[in-house]
């Protein structure tokens, strides 16, 4: 039974976020940002930091509800998870395939991450055959030898369960662990998308998630190895200015990293306590080679797909993403588009909100399923 709120938290590299809902209704009753900087690459490097700041955002969200928080959802992202296409060998069933039998497949799923030390995430079934002929879905069929092809998405024993620790320690009980570029799916996609094939690229501060769906399943899932911090530090060397003004600078000015007709308008900064000037062309030199490698990958992974998917959506709170998707949709032609919105930095936690509901409503039913299916064979 759920507790009556339920924690939503995203753990990131900057800040912890989490929204909370009311179980009943499933709606949002609180939000909070708490800056963090105990989290590397998903690692907690200093739990006092992590456990102080993760207190101060309960305290403030239980405070804002005037109730508590014992449970909670995690939201992983491209710095804990990994994702594959699992695909068996042949298994011998030879008989009606029911839920009973088909725990088979999580066998072989789980022998699987028991081999490789890890912990599952999330399963999703890509593909059956049986006897070598592709079904969609083989449940109530007879079956001799049952083959599938599932994508999983995993992680590192040590390193999810380093955070499960210290959630629990913190008395939070996590009903269930999401990663943030499903979430982001969930959010930015709508059902047609996905069902038609689509890509869905979440543009981080330290790494760039992207899936992609078809028939409404993420059929692939990967990350794009970028941090737009070295953009940061390359700017505040260049210019010889301190790391904090080197990022404002690249904040207000990111159109002209990618748009040529901005090269010569002035960028104001402080320096020693006075004001300069300089050109932005001067800025964007400097880190105009990271900006074009970036743009390179992200439309790499859409060649890849373009005979599969028809729409690329890109997602995050960005300065620069109108300019961005800009850039990455020429000489591309998939349709690319940018998905606003007014909260940005909430979205993954709001597209959790709705895949754990709709998860959930499906855990319901094949539980009740489940129950007539035994009371039909034992009474």
């Amino acid at each position: 039974m759920f507790a009556k709120n339920i924690l939503f938290l995203d753990l990131g590299g900057s800040a912890i976020k989490g929204i909370v809902i009311n179980e009943k209704k499933f709606k949002i009753v609180a939000k909070q940002v708490q800056p963090c900087s105990g989290i590397l690459n998903g690692y907690i490097m200093d739990s006092s930091i992590f456990q102080d700041a993760l207190n101060k955002l309960i305290r403030n969200l239980e405070k804002t509800i005037k109730g508590q928080i014992n449970s909670t959802v995690l939201l992983v992202g491209s710095s804990i998870v990994k994702y594959k296409l699992l695909t068996s060998s042949a298994i011998e069933i030879n008989a009606i395939l029911d839920a009973q039998k088909a725990q088979a497949i999580d066998i072989k799923i789980k022998n699987w991450i028991d081999t490789h030390r890890a912990l599952l995430i999330r399963s999703t079934p890509i593909e059956y055959k049986i006897d070598g002929t592709s079904v969609e879905n083989p449940i109530g069929m007879y079956v001799d030898k049952l083959q599938f092809t599932y994508h999983i998405a995993y992680a590192d024993m040590n390193q999810l369960g380093n955070l499960v620790h210290m959630l629990e320690k913190r008395g939070l009980n996590i009903i269930d662990i999401i990663p943030s570029i499903y979430a982001c799916g969930a959010l930015h996609l709508n059902e047609d998308e996905r069902m038609l094939g689509s890509l869905i690229f979440d543009i981080g501060a330290h790494s760039i998630n992207w899936a992609y769906y078809n028939k409404n399943k993420p059929v692939n899932a990967g990350v794009i190895k970028f941090s737009s911090d070295i953009l940061t530090y390359k700017i505040a060397r260049g210019l010889k200015i301190a790391i904090t003004t080197a990022r404002e600078l690249k904040h207000q000015h990111a159109a002209a990293t990618l748009n040529a007709d901005h090269f010569c308008t002035w960028a104001e900064f402080t320096k020693d306590g006075n004001q300069e000037f300089i050109l932005q062309s001067e800025i964007v030199r400097k880190i105009l080679p990271e900006v074009d490698t970036l743009v390179g990958e992200i439309q790499k992974v859409i060649n890849t797909y373009s005979t599969k998917a028809y729409l690329a959506v890109l997602c995050s709170h960005g300065a620069w993403l109108p300019q961005l998707t800009d850039a990455v949709g020429k000489n591309i032609s998939m349709t690319i588009k940018l998905s606003p919105s007014a909260q940005p930095e909430f979205d993954a936690l709001n597209g959790a909100l709705m895949l754990f509901q709709s998860e959930f409503k499906k855990k319901e039913k094949n539980i009740l399923q489940r129950a007539a299916y035994w009371l039909k064979e034992n009474l």
